[in-house]
């Protein structure tokens, strides 16, 4: 749970949370809604799940949702869960969330309660050693973003489909360091990908910082052979997409172990990265441009 949070904070700073009785949505989306992710998490990965949508009269009653909704600042509730106290005393974690809507009728709702309603809150009670237990709350919005992006669908005959561990696309990019960009930070790296019919090419683009500084490119090419499956619809194919939210994706899905299904249609159109397992399901969307 921590890791697909970490995950999910190197693609936004605000974490959407859908709760439905049947599974918890966890999703984010970059500033420049170029990336987004999802992870999905069934009720039975918990060891108790309940979602109650409470109590509402006729009125509240049409306009019901399925689902419980709301935003939250990622790093604050991943700073919570990743405390360095956290691995050695807490025993178990419980998460609640209250959306503010008492459970009355809204006709006997007080002045103060229908104010409330606007408070909801994510709260976070880690129950510790030795019968110590810490909340703490967190203020949930409204949230604004519901669902993946909605992606005009492409025919069977131009998608191309790839199926492969996150152990060797994760040794893979190993080779492209992120490099320093202004002010010390981590620049954004940015690869272009070549698809062929038979070998992938990796290169790093020439970086827009520190145009006076040595610039080192990296181009590794790797045979088809080394991916579970590859099909490229029509090669070759060339396309471009920034690392930081493709990397994050890697080491989320190399701590499970599980394969990765890269689907894309054409330079400029999204490229889908999905992980299935028993109880988790992680759908990730990147957007891609044309290599110039």
């Amino acid at each position: 749970f921590t890791r697909a949070l970490a995950c999910l904070a190197k693609y936004g700073d605000e974490l959407n949370i859908q709760a439905t009785p049947d599974h918890l949505a966890l999703s984010a989306t970059n500033s420049s809604k170029s990336a987004y992710a999802r992870v999905r998490f069934s009720s039975r990965f918990f060891e108790r799940y309940e979602v109650t949508l409470g109590v509402l009269d006729d009125e509240d009653e049409e306009n019901q949702s399925e689902s419980v909704d709301g935003q939250v600042l990622v790093k604050s509730f991943l700073s919570i869960l990743k405390h360095r106290t956290v691995e050695q005393s807490v025993e178990r974690c419980e998460l609640a969330i209250t959306t503010g809507q008492v459970n009355l009728p809204q006709s006997q709702r007080t002045a103060d309660e229908e104010r409330d309603t606007l408070e909801g809150q994510l709260i976070v009670m880690l129950h510790c050693k030795h019968g110590v237990t810490k909340t703490h709350r967190l203020l949930l919005q409204s949230s604004l973003t519901r669902g993946a992006p909605v992606v005009p669908p492409s025919s069977p005959s131009e998608t191309s489909r790839i199926k492969v561990g996150p152990r060797a696309v994760k040794d893979l990019l190993n080779h492209f360091a992120r490099t320093e960009g202004q002010g010390g930070n981590k620049a954004d790296v940015k690869l272009l990908w070549f698809f062929g019919d038979t070998q992938v090419k990796v290169k790093s683009q020439d970086s827009e910082y520190s145009k006076d500084a040595m610039q080192i490119a990296t181009e590794i090419a790797v045979d088809a052979e080394e991916f579970d499956m590859y099909e490229i619809a029509s090669a070759p194919i060339s396309l471009s997409f920034h690392l930081r939210e493709f990397n994050a994706t890697i080491n989320l899905a190399n701590g499970s172990s599980l394969p990765l299904n890269i689907t894309f249609s054409a330079p400029g159109m999204p490229m889908f990265v999905d992980v299935d397992s028993e109880n988790q399901e992680y759908l990730f969307v990147i957007g891609t441009s044309q290599v110039s």
